[in-house]
């Protein structure tokens, strides 16, 4: 069961595949809305990388993703999936975590500390090392897919919104975007600067924008949580 367990973690959350093995439980397709905070952070200027290195960029990409993941971990949040170079992350799902919001933050700025912490990909690549979007609202939460193939994944308008403000990141020329209702959720625990209204795509009204700025370290972003 051990050597299972493992073997399955690294195609899927442990925390979903735990309660499967023990119970002998199958999976199967279903889900359920949850409030949860989503977070997406991908490498700058990807495409040029891979064709100024070809397959010189792996050992970035496994740098970065390795990184993300262990700052998500700590932080007890979910990885989702890859997605080229990109990570998807969420919390509240399948644990409970009432300060969800705030741990996705805090994981945000350890993710974009270690990026700096190395060596540039590139020279071009020194000043924006990463772009981060993050959400927080209600998703559909579950095993999605088929009967023969599934994905432990959330889909929604939330997700659709965090992915997006990886874009807002770019436009605003910083590295971490997350929403409004991202730091509504924050309680006044966040240390966060406002950006301003930003036009998404597939939104009627513009969304409010924060960043937490370069100069917020991981352990400075709360700024009274226990």
């Amino acid at each position: 069961m051990s050597s299972g367990l493992s073997a399955f973690a690294r195609f899927m959350p442990i925390e979903v595949v735990r309660p499967l093995v023990d119970g002998g439980i199958e999976p199967r397709p279903g889900g359920e809305l949850r409030e949860i905070t989503v977070l997406f952070a991908d490498l700058p200027g990807f495409t040029e990388l891979t064709e100024e290195l070809g397959s010189g960029v792996e050992p970035s990409l496994t740098r970065f993703l390795t990184s993300s993941i262990a700052a998500i971990h700590a932080e007890g949040g979910t990885v989702d999936k890859f997605i080229g170079d990109a990570v998807m992350a969420i919390w509240n799902a399948p644990n409970d975590e009432p300060d969800h919001a705030l741990r996705a933050c805090r994981a945000a700025a350890a993710i974009r500390d270690a990026m700096h912490a190395m060596p540039p990909i590139a020279p071009k690549h020194d000043a924006i090392r990463v772009r981060i979007g993050i959400n927080s609202g209600v998703a559909l939460v579950g095993n999605i897919g088929s009967t023969e193939r599934l994905s432990y994944t959330a889909i929604g308008d939330a997700v659709n919104l965090a992915s997006r403000l990886v874009g807002a990141a770019k436009e605003k020329g910083v590295e971490i975007a997350l929403s409004d209702e991202t730091f509504r959720r924050t309680r006044g625990h966040l240390h966060a600067r406002l950006l301003g209204a930003v036009n998404i795509r597939g939104k009627t009204a513009p969304v409010c924008v924060h960043t937490i700025d370069p100069g917020i370290k991981r352990e400075q972003v709360a700024r009274h949580a226990d």
